[in-house]
């Protein structure tokens, strides 16, 4: 087999802290993680989909569904798993998806690819566009700040850009990143920097290190699964999409 051009790596981690077991998670009668293999599978720029977990669980579901799994020691990030199977491969581009995203689009991961082909940024990320007030002061809502070209400025939990008006409109970064395989390897290196601290945000620590991080804007705006709720969200979104013949 020829080495893939571009390898999808789809970090599982089944210790959750918010949803203990989340990979293995029953969504419609099977497991979460396949859902997000599947899709990625589906993306037509991708060459070779791995599911990089921690655990034997995880790992069997996923080859015993037919898909490719590898185990990987205890790291730090999903970022470090899809690096540590990447050191591997000689590929061009490396995708990370996080196996919550069931519904992720295969369009968005053709055009992070083809984003990445154009060679002028070694990173690519996605943003949907918002107005929503209570996300905008959401925490937990990461936004980002993008030049007039669509490259990332900042990323912050805070709201921003402030607005004197009022107005929230405003870019939700979506966790999906596409590196260059050089890119890749070269950030999982990086010392923590002092606006990832503060922030809890990996990606500023790239930005820190003048990395340039191209931003997809998107109308997808994703149905991840981090909570309970968030599970219970999916079933209804699922069961709505089997309704209209999706």
């Amino acid at each position: 087999m020829k080495p893939p051009r571009t390898l999808c790596v789809i970090p599982a981690r089944y210790a959750s802290t918010r949803l203990p077991g989340k990979p293995l998670k029953n969504l419609g009668g099977r497991p979460l993680i396949l859902y997000t293999v599947e899709r990625a599978e589906a993306a037509a720029s991708v060459d070779w989909t791995v599911v990089a977990t921690d655990d034997e669980r995880v790992a069997r579901v996923v080859r015993e569904a037919g898909h490719d799994a590898v185990l990987t020691p205890e790291l730090p990030s999903g970022t470090h798993r899809a690096a540590h199977v990447a050191r591997k491969i000689h590929c061009r581009f490396v995708l990370n998806l996080q196996g919550d995203e069931p519904f992720m689009d295969p369009n968005l991961l053709n055009a992070l690819v083809a984003r990445l082909a154009e060679g002028d940024a070694p990173i690519a990320t996605a943003v949907h566009e918002s107005a929503d007030p209570a996300l905008y002061r959401d925490p937990n809502c990461v936004k980002a700040v993008l030049d007039t070209a669509g490259n990332a400025l900042y990323f912050s939990r805070s709201p921003v850009p402030f607005d004197k008006s009022a107005d929230s409109h405003f870019y939700r970064h979506i966790g999906l990143y596409g590196f260059t395989r050089e890119a890749l390897l070269a950030a999982v290196e990086l010392p923590d920097g002092d606006l990832e601290r503060r922030e809890g945000l990996e990606q500023l620590r790239w930005l820190e290190a003048g990395f340039t991080i191209a931003c997809i804007r998107t109308e997808w705006n994703g149905v991840g699964v981090d909570t309970p709720d968030d599970l219970r969200r999916a079933e209804s979104f699922l069961k709505q999409g089997a309704e209209q013949g999706v």
